[in-house]
């Protein structure tokens, strides 16, 4: 009996790290909240005209990403903060040439935030990086994992500057 506690245990920590895409996704969600203020809040000392909306938020999930936790409940969490604002667009890539965002740099710019397994795409900032692909390290007696899902900004997204707005007003 304690053989099998021990080894449910570590299974059930491995497949806590094994869903790095929706814990991507819940991070880009509370670097939303705290980076865009509500529509109904009024602030004074802040550029309105260049602060960010909810509604503009484009997200681009990548095959890796969504075939790692991205669902259509999380997505639909993610995307809707009060009843009153609209929900934001999450688009997925898939495996086909024109649904890939590498080297297509006109289609990846209508995007002003992407979660991918590439640290590295033109134009864009890393906020987060989501580690998975879990594996147990005998050896060492521990779990090992690897950056596997990163979060992207866009370079001309003007929410970055916002993510202190708490501290400023």
């Amino acid at each position: 009996i304690l053989t099998t506690m021990i080894g449910s245990q570590l299974f059930i920590r491995l497949s806590m790290e094994n869903y790095p895409g929706g814990e991507a996704l819940n991070r880009l969600r509370r670097h939303l909240d705290s980076s865009i203020p509500s529509s109904r809040t009024t602030i004074h000392s802040i550029n309105l005209q260049n602060t960010p909306k909810w509604e503009d938020v484009r997200v681009h999930v990548d095959v890796a990403a969504a075939m790692t936790g991205v669902s259509l409940f999380g997505q639909r969490h993610a995307s809707r903060r009060y009843d009153y604002e609209s929900p934001f667009p999450i688009e997925k890539s898939g495996y086909e040439d024109e649904n890939q965002l590498e080297g297509n740099s006109k289609r990846t710019k209508k995007f002003t935030h992407l979660l991918s397994e590439e640290q590295n795409v033109d134009g864009y900032h890393l906020v987060d990086v989501v580690k998975g692909y879990p594996r147990f390290d005998f050896k060492n007696f521990r779990i090992d994992t690897r950056n596997a899902t990163y979060i992207l900004e866009s370079d001309d997204w003007p929410g970055g500057e916002m993510s202190n707005l708490s501290t400023r007003v």
